[in-house]
């Protein structure tokens, strides 16, 4: 007695063809193929940022600075990241942080790290050095991955 079967999976699902047949020959076996793809699961992480500050040392131009903590809510990948820090308002913006590197972080552990810019914009001129409104804008990982956040 011979029993084909053969399973393909929708879409929508998981994407893999098994085919093969049993028999109940004792010199035959059976025969699978499988190829299931990897499932890739986003990085999760809790963060914040503090101690945004315009500050002019000695005369030089103006800098924005920031504290941001990021804590890596894996808890089994070590995952390295990257946020976006904004400083002012949606209607004036001072300066970006661009693509700031805050670092490789174990599971459950955090790090912390001071983005900054040294070439905002024009707008800082009017502002006096202290405190300043900024936002973290974006939290990506190390495959260009937005984070999840907690």
């Amino acid at each position: 007695m011979r029993i084909k079967y053969s399973l393909v999976a929708l879409p929508a699902t998981l994407c893999f063809t098994l085919t093969g047949a049993i028999s109940a020959a004792p010199q035959a076996s059976a025969s699978a193929s499988a190829s299931t793809p990897s499932v890739k699961t986003a990085s999760t992480a809790s963060w914040s940022v503090s101690n945004c500050r315009l500050e002019r040392t000695d005369g030089q131009s103006p800098t924005l600075h920031s504290t941001v903590t990021i804590k890596n809510l894996d808890p089994n990948n070590t995952h390295s990241f990257y946020v976006q820090v904004v400083w002012g308002t949606g209607s004036d913006r001072y300066g970006d942080s661009g693509s700031w590197y805050v670092g490789t972080v174990e599971p459950l552990a955090t790090a912390t790290d001071e983005p900054s810019d040294n070439n905002p914009s024009a707008s800082v001129s009017s502002v006096p050095d202290g405190p300043v409104s900024c936002r973290i804008a974006s939290v990506t990982d190390e495959n260009g991955e937005p984070v999840q956040g907690e």
